[in-house]
């Protein structure tokens, strides 16, 4: 909804093709900011949890189970009749379940044991590395040379975060 108004009001201003494929840019990274926002609230969250009140893995039951009790109520209220999933996507469900339960469990308790809440999730974001070059691989998706560099960087930032004194 906030895209479609964004992109409503933005609309009205112009009808050139630039500025509808910047539009379209603004709708992915307004999202994407409050994501940021999001994500960084959860992890501080996480950390705090798993610090003081809850195991990492008695954290992740709880926080999994009433995530997905909202995400199943907001489906249903919403779109009940695209809830169905064929038989042969439920073996990349499980997959994707067996991965965010190791994934996750191993991202909070490295939050919970790890010196500085940031550095670890600076180290966790060089996922976006991985991403790139298998989105390259499995989708054919370009990699501009600048990204490349931008890449290069990230590892050397890493390097940096991992022997620095906070790490």
């Amino acid at each position: 909804m906030a895209h479609t108004l964004m992109y409503g009001m933005l609309s009205r201003a112009s009808d050139l093709p630039s500025q509808r494929a910047y539009i379209a840019i603004m709708g992915w990274v307004a999202y994407s900011s409050v994501a940021i926002c999001g994500f960084a609230c959860i992890s501080l969250l996480l950390t705090y949890i798993s610090r003081y009140h809850a195991s990492p893995l008695i954290l992740n039951a709880w926080f999994w189970t009433i995530t997905a009790i909202m995400f199943m109520s907001i489906a249903l209220a919403t779109n009940a009749k695209q809830l169905k999933v064929s038989v042969s996507s439920i073996k990349w469900f499980v997959l994707l379940a067996v991965i965010a339960v190791i994934t996750n469990y191993c991202s909070v308790t490295a939050m919970q044991k790890g010196p500085n809440t940031g550095v670890v999730q600076t180290f966790q974001m060089s996922q976006v590395v991985i991403v790139a070059i298998g989105a390259y691989f499995l989708f054919h998706q370009s990699i501009h040379w600048i990204a490349a560099l931008g890449m290069v960087l990230v590892v050397i930032g890493l390097i940096l975060i991992v022997n620095s004194p906070l790490a």
